[in-house]
């Protein structure tokens, strides 16, 4: 070989070294030094539709960076009908905040601490799950909640009921920390 096929190989192997590299590697948040961060969502929504509905749902909850997915966190419902109040408190214990092109979904579930139904039956020990929807600061909605029963495991953030409510006075905080 000659000395400048020498000088050129080892110019193209200097190039491919660091395309060998494993891409976990060069992704992964241990690989670079910065903590993962955790998501947050807080605030108090309300969606007013008609004269004698009302909704309200409070939410404070932070997913927990040592386990994905996991959060802690508490939320409160309330729904002002002509049949009555449905209300209940809860913890919370999965949060996931997904996004793309300004739109923000927030998907979160725990159990009942207390609460009941129009109808008086109570909901204590149950799991429910929420999607919270923000496309800016002046359009966000959320679902009513899913209820599943008492003895069955919470689905992970799993969603909820598929119609939304208009957030017509206060809205969500969502976001990093």
């Amino acid at each position: 070989m000659t000395r400048r096929s020498h000088a050129g190989a080892a110019f193209l192997i200097a190039l491919l070294i660091p395309l060998a590299q494993p891409a976990a590697a060069l992704a992964s948040p241990s690989a670079t030094g910065h903590p993962a961060e955790s998501e947050r969502v807080r605030g108090a929504g309300v969606s007013h539709p008609a004269n004698d509905d009302r909704r309200s749902l409070q939410v404070d909850a932070q997913s927990r960076t040592e386990a994905p997915g996991e959060a802690t966190g508490h939320v409160t419902f309330d729904h002002h009908s002509p049949a009555g109040l449905n209300h209940f408190t809860g913890t919370v214990s999965c949060l996931s905040v997904s996004g793309q092109a300004g739109a923000t979904t927030v998907t979160l579930s725990g159990r009942i601490e207390e609460g009941h139904t129009a109808a008086g039956a109570p909901l204590a020990g149950k799991a429910y799950t929420f999607t919270l929807k923000s496309n800016s600061a002046n359009s966000q909605s959320f679902s009513l909640p899913t209820f599943e029963a008492r003895q069955a495991p919470v689905a992970p953030c799993a969603g909820s009921n598929k119609k939304q409510v208009p957030v017509t006075q206060g809205g969500f905080e969502i976001g990093a920390s």
